[in-house]
């Protein structure tokens, strides 16, 4: 606490501050009462804190829960629109209009980089709720580009021709136009939290990096055919399947041991995720986020390797053999599988090694969704349809409106409330069920919801394409 200061406190003489009531006493003559206060206010909280531990499981303990869950932009591409979706109140706080062909969005903060297929790029501004400029177009052949975004920048990158732009994320200037000698691949390519683009080649596995002044390194690495690249806990982790380990990346090549993959190595319908953002110090152990989650598609496991041990002995049965499933997505200690064959999502406790829960995803069987985390909070967008919603960590979900019939198939004008979320009857709970979620205050949710066209490009402002000679 600072100390008081200011005129008054000046003037004060040792006859006011006899009169000042015994809370603001001097040390050594305040009432015994106070001293009875503090010495219970401590005692409750040092009783807070050796609970807190105590109920902690071993192994990978539970992030705590924010206050501010966050919210996620959800993209319909059948209207042309995105959603800022609430995490909170599971309400759409606005709609707005991006106009474009077969969007595919990425999320950077509260902002959403919409990347179509005629190679343009516009950003939705979280703040404003509107977009931001007009389009970018970053590819003079018609080509979409692919957006990785970072802290304080913006990686577009085009595979089919070998380029990496290094743009400006709040004005979507491009910075630089860099042509990599690369075979670009899924699943090779990864942002970190220090404004680097990760890339392996996928012809000779080498490891390319890029900062955001556009110099580029280059370093053998790994195995190109059987190799993932994934985030931990916001750092670049290469996946090898053909060597069965997982070794954390740095800018002049692999470092460490890492870990090994257990049974997953070798498996070539493995798909593999990383666990997300390690909490801040002191809120958790350093070690909560250093996962590296495999699932197999033949088997139907997932297969858990632990970096900060180097250890893989942890397997969870998810009952999933022969399906097509997708990555898998960690928040709140929490592993979210997707099951397109089924049409669910299987939701792994990380400090129990078991399936806690199973969510119904209301799409038909075999349709492909994503996955979106924000704060503690998991979306799932069919991006090709209407289905959208929020999966609970019992396996419940609730449904969102993106956009309704009405302003869906016109020209995508007018705004409108959306309506309440639609609950939707869970699968039977697990035989174990799950902690109740911890659900932060409601958002209140605005009374008409914007609904807002890109502006046109002026003929003065347009800009040109990126100079690029392939």
């Amino acid at each position: 606490m600072t100390a008081l200061s200011g005129e008054g406190m000046v003037a004060r003489t040792p006859t006011r501050a006899s009169r000042r009531p015994g809370w603001l006493a001097p040390l050594g003559r305040r009432p015994a009462w106070v001293w009875l206060v503090r010495g219970l206010l401590l005692a409750l909280a040092v009783g807070a804190a050796v609970g807190l531990a105590a109920g902690r499981p071993d192994g990978v303990p539970r992030r705590a829960v924010a206050l501010d869950d966050g919210v996620a932009w959800l993209v319909s591409a059948e209207v042309g629109q995105a959603a800022l979706v609430d995490g909170a109140s599971a309400q759409v706080l606005a709609r707005v209009d991006i106009g474009a062909a077969d969007p595919v969005a990425v999320q950077a903060g509260a902002d959403a980089f919409v990347s179509t297929a005629d190679g343009t790029v516009l950003r939705v501004d979280g703040a404003t709720h509107r977009v931001s400029g007009p389009p970018a177009p970053f590819s003079r052949a018609r080509e979409r580009v692919e957006l990785y975004p970072g802290p304080d920048v913006l990686f577009a990158v085009n595979p089919d021709r070998g380029l990496v732009l290094v743009v400006d994320p709040r004005t979507l200037e491009v910075r630089r136009v860099l042509p990599v000698d690369a075979q670009i691949r899924d699943n090779g390519v990864l942002a970190d939290d220090a404004n680097q683009l990760w890339l392996i080649d996928g012809a000779t596995g080498d490891l390319l990096v890029i900062d955001q002044d556009g110099r580029l390194t280059r370093r053998p690495a790994v195995d190109p055919d059987l190799t993932w690249l994934v985030s931990v806990a916001g750092r670049p982790v290469a996946v090898d399947l053909a060597s069965g380990r997982a070794r954390p990346l740095r800018a002049d090549g692999v470092r460490a041991a890492g870990a090994c993959l257990g049974g997953a190595a070798g498996d070539q319908t493995v798909v593999v995720g990383g666990a997300g953002a390690a909490p801040p110090p002191g809120q958790l152990r350093a070690d909560a986020g250093e996962w590296v989650l495999l699932a197999s598609q033949r088997r139907g496991l997932l297969f858990l390797a632990d970096l900060a041990t180097g250890g893989c002995a942890d397997v969870v049965d998810l009952d999933t053999a022969g399906h097509e499933l997708g990555q898998p997505v960690e928040t709140a200690g929490l592993v979210f599988v997707p099951d397109f064959t089924a049409s669910q999502v299987i939701v792994v406790d990380l400090a129990r090694r078991e399936v806690s829960a199973t969510a119904n995803v209301p799409v038909p069987n075999g349709t492909r969704f994503d996955l979106r985390p924000a704060g503690s909070v998991m979306f799932f967008n069919d991006p090709a349809g209407r289905a959208a919603g929020i999966i609970r960590t019992d396996g419940s979900i609730t449904t969102i409106e993106k956009y309704d019939d009405a302003q869906g198939h016109n020209d995508g004008g007018g705004s409108g409330q959306a309506p309440p979320p639609d609950p939707v009857t869970p699968s039977p709970p697990p035989s174990t069920p799950p902690a109740p979620p911890t659900t932060p205050p409601p958002t209140p949710t605005p009374s008409a919801l914007p609904t807002t066209q890109p502006p046109p490009p002026p003929p003065s402002q347009a800009a040109p394409p990126p100079a690029v000679t392939p």
